[in-house]
């Protein structure tokens, strides 16, 4: 079975309700308040490499002038949704695709400038084959403020975006990425929420990072948590041995404030 087979295999299954390692559901938006939170790091003419998820850590990444920006994600569909709302940006001039997205209006503009978009052309010509030309919603995960971070002018987005990038389909808490590139700033959203909850597996998970930064490079790491204060703990622990540790400030989280997160310096 070739590997785009595989995926469309493993999209039916997600969509009828199965989870798998390196398959699961797309994040349509993240649920971070980047506007508050990107206004707080400093990202211009810096070496980024981020979460993947939505797509919407890369695209604020872009639009505070980072000069690169690379991305990883264990979820092998979100490289996927990554080239939607790539394509929504450069040829429709909006932020998110409409909610219930025709996918075929959207190949119609595309414009092929390598291997790896080919791929992800060929991955929805191959969804539009199975599921017809609309989107199925249970493709994705949504949340409550699904408008939070949606930008209105894309202006910088779109002349800074690079067609040339490293995406690496891996698990950052077990994996090395395989690269020589070092990087100002490494996003990691809350992907401590999926570590093992071990001192050994949050050393690995760290020592993983510590490979990819600059001297005096930064690891944002974003209070978003679905195990509570106990991970944080444990990765401020683990974390603090080898960095200098920041405390954003706060940011609208529903209805309450708390602190976005934490900035860890490579010492």
């Amino acid at each position: 079975m070739t590997d785009l087979n595989s995926d469309i295999l493993h999209t039916h299954l997600i969509i009828n309700g199965r989870r798998f390692p390196y398959y699961n559901r797309v994040y349509f938006h993240s649920n971070e308040n980047l506007k508050d939170i990107f206004s707080f790091i400093d990202v211009k003419d810096k070496d980024v490499l981020t979460v993947l998820g939505s797509g919407d850590q890369v695209f604020y990444s872009y639009n505070n002038g980072a000069k690169s920006v690379d991305m990883f994600d264990k979820n092998k569909l979100a490289i996927y949704y990554y080239y939607i709302r790539l394509w929504t940006i450069k040829y429709f001039g909006k932020f998110y695709p409409e909610l219930d997205f025709d996918i075929r209006s959207i190949l119609k503009t595309v414009k092929i400038h390598n291997a790896e978009e080919k791929n992800a052309f060929d991955y929805w010509c191959k969804y539009i084959e199975v599921f017809g030309d609309k989107i199925n919603s249970k493709y994705f995960y949504r949340g409550l403020y699904e408008c939070v971070n949606d930008l209105d002018d894309i202006s910088k987005i779109k002349e800074r975006i690079n067609d040339n990038f490293s995406y690496y389909n891996l698990d950052i808490g077990k994996d090395s990425i395989p690269t020589n590139k070092k990087y100002d700033l490494v996003y990691i959203s809350n992907v401590s929420d999926y570590i093992e909850p071990k001192i050994s597996s949050f050393t690995l998970y760290r020592d993983n990072l510590d490979k990819l930064l600059k001297d005096n490079g930064k690891i944002i790491s974003v209070n978003l948590r679905k195990l509570g204060f106990e991970e944080i703990n444990r990765e401020e622990q683990v974390f603090k041995e080898i960095y200098d540790v920041e405390e954003l400030p706060e940011v609208e989280r529903y209805d309450f404030k708390l602190s976005a997160g934490k900035v860890y310096t490579k010492k």
